[in-house]
């Protein structure tokens, strides 16, 4: 609930919400060509080796249909969290893997994407400082510092976070849709990654695992992606709302996806009139 001159918001959690289970991007512990923008990756609920290589990065949905190019929201105690506004659009989604290796799931057959409405991606995963400033406890163990990135989150914290940050900040913050992910990590390239074809350039992006020497790195510390966005390739595995379906890409909307049995983000608005004092 936020109160403000004129009216009062209620913020009510996402019904019938799932947690998170499909992550992007890769981690330090992946070689590069599973750091690229097609790759998914299934951790499951209960991963037993890799609960600790998830983090995310939150998304925003922009108020109304005027947005700046970037956001960013106060959390608590001096820290901020930044965002970057990604346009709408069109591109073509989806790799070369016909069937899950291990725990890679298929990204065939391509399919071209439209995406109606812009919104805001984290300019950097979430920091350990982000998630202690909203959560009031450390999450990291691959690495400790404040601008690490949180690693070992648990899908249910996830949601936590993002209920939290939404209370907070009066806006709709959410995981970005797997869909919105691919798009922003290809930021109108169409190439394997943002900066081409060649693994060997990966380094300069990523901390993977020719380079990390099997910890995570400070945020934003790589070249970022055309569209202003760090470490999208590499770090800690994010977050992605997507539940996993074999025949999603194949038979699923081409427009706005937004993944099979996806809970809503519900929020009402409400305005209350108080009488002056003595009326």
């Amino acid at each position: 609930m936020k109160s403000f001159a004129g009216g009062l918001q209620i913020f009510l959690p996402r019904f019938n919400r799932q947690q998170p289970i499909l992550v992007r991007g890769g981690t330090i512990r992946h070689e590069a060509n599973l750091c690229d923008s097609a790759t998914r990756h299934w951790k499951g609920r209960r991963p037993k080796n890799s609960q600790h290589m998830r983090g995310l990065r939150l998304a925003v949905s922009p108020d109304g249909d005027q947005a700046d190019k970037e956001l960013r929201l106060e959390l608590a105690n001096g820290v901020t969290m930044d965002f970057v506004y990604i346009p709408p659009g069109k591109f073509v989604m989806g790799g070369e893997r016909q069937q899950k290796e291990g725990e890679m799931v298929a990204d065939t057959p391509k399919h071209e994407i439209t995406l109606t409405r812009g919104f805001y991606l984290g300019k950097t995963e979430v920091t350990q400082a982000q998630y202690a400033a909203v959560m009031e406890k450390e999450q990291g163990s691959l690495g400790k510092g404040p601008d690490y990135p949180a690693d070992g989150v648990k899908p249910s914290r996830a949601l936590v976070l993002i209920d939290e940050l939404s209370a907070r900040s009066g806006r709709e913050v959410r995981l970005p849709t797997e869909a919105e992910w691919e798009y922003a990590a290809r930021a109108g390239t169409t190439t394997r990654w943002s900066f081409g074809d060649d693994p060997g350039t990966l380094g300069d992006y990523a901390w993977f695992k020719d380079n990390a020497d099997g910890k995570s790195h400070p945020v934003g510390q790589k070249k970022p992606n055309p569209w202003g966005l760090y470490d999208m390739y590499g770090n800690v595995a994010e977050f992605v709302s997507d539940q996993h379906d074999e025949t999603y890409y194949a038979k699923g909307p081409k427009v706005d996806p937004t993944g099979p049995l996806l809970g809503v983000f519900s929020r009402m608005e409400y305005t209350v009139d108080v009488p002056k004092a003595g009326n």
